[in-house]
């Protein structure tokens, strides 16, 4: 009988996460891209990702259901990077252009984040997955040098150099060069 009544709950914790991820992937894919809590989505994925094994491991047979629920989290999770680039803050016009035409939509607005989840996986963005993420990487690298461009800037405009006219030439010498 306890051993009858541990598999129900393992089943019942099954079903019941096949129901809430079901739920919560319609929210998310209704929900306006720049909306998305990643963090959010990627905690509740692990809780879910958890649930599956532990199904797996304690209920007797191969089931189908847990095999469904597992798939389904690791679909989703797998688009979170992808979800993460598109969402860098440092993607500027030619970024935008650039992943446009690596998804082959070019009069779709997606630097305006006004999409939803659910229209970008429609544009099977995981199969380019490598190429946006890149982009979007060197987005980021390319605003690093940016700021370190201007940090080099600012330091040298702060610097006075003390000069004195070289001989009765048109040149001048540093006089103290430390």
């Amino acid at each position: 009988m306890q051993e009858a009544k541990i598999l129900l709950q393992y089943r019942l914790k099954l079903w019941t996460s096949i129901v809430e991820w079901k739920r919560n992937v319609e929210v998310w894919q209704m929900s306006k891209f720049e909306d998305v809590n990643v963090d959010h989505i990627l905690e509740e994925a692990t809780q879910h990702q958890k649930i599956a094994l532990q199904c797996e491991r304690n209920l007797p047979t191969e089931s189908s259901a847990v095999q469904y629920l597992k798939k389904m989290v690791f679909d989703f999770k797998e688009t979170m990077p992808i979800v993460e680039a598109l969402g860098n803050k440092n993607l500027q016009e030619e970024h935008w252009q650039e992943i446009k035409s690596i998804l082959n939509i070019q009069n779709f607005p997606l630097e305006e984040k006004q999409f939803t989840l659910g229209q970008l996986v429609e544009f099977h963005v995981a199969e380019h997955a490598d190429e946006i993420i890149q982009v979007s990487v060197t987005a980021t690298q390319e605003n690093n040098l940016r700021q370190l461009l201007e940090q080099l800037k600012e330091t040298w405009q702060k610097l006075d150099f003390d000069l004195v006219k070289h001989k009765d030439k048109d040149a001048y010498k540093l006089v103290n060069i430390d």
